[in-house]
């Protein structure tokens, strides 16, 4: 009784732990990591046709993104969409209570503005890479290509993050932006990705 009690707890155990794990089973798009390497947060393929799934390092779906056409939509746990981008040129990116988000390009500097038109970072493109600037105008973080990767790298130089592969300089360097969710983040490289 004891044995079979033991056998079933273990089979719980690891079909709990295997269910984790289901997180995005089809191939990884995209990859957030630390300056050390070590997984941040995962955008995979996931079971339907069009989704990607976002997860944590412990295997957690954060949300998805939905690829339909023009339209990118990002959706939470509970599957209620929190932002949306219309078409790959938009310049506005829309959540559920209205305009959330809008982008502003002039000549080789990108504007991430909020709503109320207050910046929430630029982004300047010059000597093949990408300088963030926080809402201040203060520098952030600078964007460069190592190999297929991008490398976010602190004023001072110091490696904060990569994004594995690359997904563009610009799309990369989004993911300085503090005062943005991951899942928005993630959502806002995919889109600054298919406008170039």
């Amino acid at each position: 009784m004891i044995r079979t009690f033991a056998v079933a707890a273990l089979l719980v155990t690891s079909s709990a732990c295997g269910s984790r794990s289901t997180c995005g089973p089809g191939p990884e798009r995209l990859a957030f990591r630390d300056g050390t390497g070590a997984l941040r947060v995962r955008l995979a393929a996931a079971t339907k046709p069009h989704d990607l799934d976002l997860c944590d390092a412990a295997g957690q779906r954060l949300g998805t993104i939905t690829e339909e056409g023009d339209v990118l939509r990002l959706y939470d746990r509970a599957h209620a969409e929190r932002l949306r981008a219309e078409r790959a040129d938009a310049t506005e990116l829309v959540g559920p209570a209205g305009e959330a988000l809008r982008l502003y390009r002039a000549d080789h500097t990108l504007r991430l503005l909020r709503p109320d038109g207050v910046p929430a970072a630029s982004f300047n493109e010059h000597d093949g890479a990408v300088y963030v600037s926080g809402p201040g105008g203060a520098p952030v973080a600078k964007a460069a290509a190592r190999d297929a990767d991008a490398v976010l790298a602190a004023p001072d130089g110091a490696v904060q993050a990569y994004l594995v592969p690359s997904p563009g300089l610009s799309a990369a360097a989004v993911f300085a932006i503090e005062g943005l969710a991951v899942e928005e983040r993630f959502l806002l490289a995919l889109h600054l990705s298919r406008r170039h």
